[in-house]
């Protein structure tokens, strides 16, 4: 087996179903990527951890003792449903192991802590079954990223059924250990079904020149932005040429046919990560790859502007924070 596979941290919302079937459909039968589907309990039900003073959090009576039994059983019950449905996607039962374990710390820094055990992927649900969540991102998923920055993070999203990946590409090493990432799991045996777009997005030329718009009559703006467009495509076709063949080189070599494989550079745009998500919706694809980090330097500590924005705005999409 491939190491310790990818870990899937699940609830027992009806999102934990999702998750698991799009691991395995991320995976299949073909793989040899080990799947451990991670289910972290807490020994009392969750309002009574929000108020420490409270007795109860020290003190368990006979009828919390059978609450907890009873929630174990129920967990346990439920895991075995979600290891069917890898089953059910021809996934041999040795490749699945079953984790349901009491909460240490905290459910998001018990599951990081797991995470961080060697696994090529942690994966989430971008909902969960608290009514109390954020608007964009479960609290879970939220507090998961925010804590792991060393492996690489699948947060499924509302339909990601799709079989084709969108890759944001750039000259940056993150991006390269996306385009590497990728072909360690699809790499090995032929997945026909699957489609591959590695898309550079180019900013808006106007974005950058607008301070020059003094020296010019609107009829001179129009032709120097004309020649200055020209230039600026030529320059970003020559530098991603070299990025481009090195990505097709990489899956290439992973077993990844060269005509599963589309790349393409969209110009004109204002927000990188809004054109990735609008890309992967043109293409049918349902999960987008950006790198934690790209070219810039000024960016969030953790993560980068395009990645954050990505996994923020694409909801229905699953988003990859590789890094």
């Amino acid at each position: 087996m491939n190491g310790r596979g990818i870990l899937v941290a699940v609830d027992v919302s009806e999102w934990a179903y999702r998750v698991v079937e799009y691991a395995g459909i991320v995976l299949g039968a073909e793989s040899d990527i080990p799947i451990t589907i991670l289910h972290v309990m807490s020994p009392l039900p969750e309002s009574f951890w929000d108020v420490e003073s409270s007795p109860l959090v020290t003190y368990r009576p006979e009828a919390m003792l059978a609450w907890d039994v009873a929630q174990r059983k129920a967990v346990e019950a439920e895991m075995e449903k979600l290891a069917n449905i890898l089953v059910g996607q021809g996934i041999s039962r040795d490749r699945i192991n079953i984790m349901v374990q009491q909460r240490q710390v905290g459910i998001a820094r018990d599951i990081v802590f797991e995470a961080q055990k060697g696994y090529k992927a942690l994966v989430v649900g971008r909902r969960g079954a608290s009514r109390l969540k954020e608007l964009i991102i479960g609290s879970i998923a939220s507090k998961v990223l925010s804590r792991l920055t060393t492996v690489p993070l699948w947060v499924v999203g509302e339909k990601p059924q799709d079989k084709g990946i969108v890759i944001g590409l750039d000259p940056s090493e993150e991006a390269m250990k996306a385009v590497k990432y990728v072909a360690s799991i699809l790499g090995g045996k032929d997945r026909p079904d699957w489609t591959i777009h590695l898309i550079h997005v180019a900013r808006a030329l106007e974005l950058l020149t607008v301070n020059y718009d003094p020296f010019f009559t609107p009829d001179e703006r129009v032709e120097w932005m004309r020649r200055v467009e020209q230039q600026h495509m030529e320059e970003i076709r020559a530098k991603m040429g070299d990025v481009f063949e090195e990505a097709r080189k990489i899956l290439e070599e992973a077993g990844i046919r060269r005509k599963r494989i589309q790349e393409d550079i969209i110009s004109g745009a204002y927000s990188r990560a809004a054109t990735l998500i609008e890309e992967a919706r043109k293409r049918n694809c349902g999960t987008i790859v950006v790198g934690r980090r790209g070219l810039s330097k000024i960016e969030e500590f953790f993560l980068g502007r395009v990645s954050s924005k990505t996994l923020q705005m694409a909801s229905d999409k699953t988003v990859w924070i590789v890094g």
